[in-house]
């Protein structure tokens, strides 16, 4: 069996993700409470904003991830939208399919 490996970030648990750099071959092993920090830091990096500061709604970095994910289709600040009407409310199997 193979050996456990340390996180990188906390090394205090056993890592469950492991990760190579096609660059230069370098390698990152993140724990399963460090997954949200090193995703976190992935993104923020990938996009090239600055260090997450404040909570989402106000944090520029978290809001330019956020628009960067759903813009047009749901920018931070807007209302979810009603469920539609469905034409034929029948629960009835065979009066729904038109059967």
């Amino acid at each position: 069996m193979a050996a456990e490996l340390p996180c990188d970030f906390c090394g205090a648990e056993a890592a469950v993700l492991m990760m190579n750099s096609l660059t230069d071959g370098s390698v990152v092993t993140v724990g399963a409470a460090c997954l949200p920090l090193f995703f976190g830091g992935a993104l923020l990096g990938a996009i090239g904003s600055d260090g997450h500061a404040g909570p989402p709604t106000k944090c520029q970095a978290c809001r330019r991830s956020h628009e960067r994910m759903t813009t047009p289709v749901a920018p931070l600040t807007a209302e979810a939208a009603p469920p539609a009407e469905l034409e034929n409310p029948s629960t009835d199997i065979e009066t729904a399919s038109g059967e």
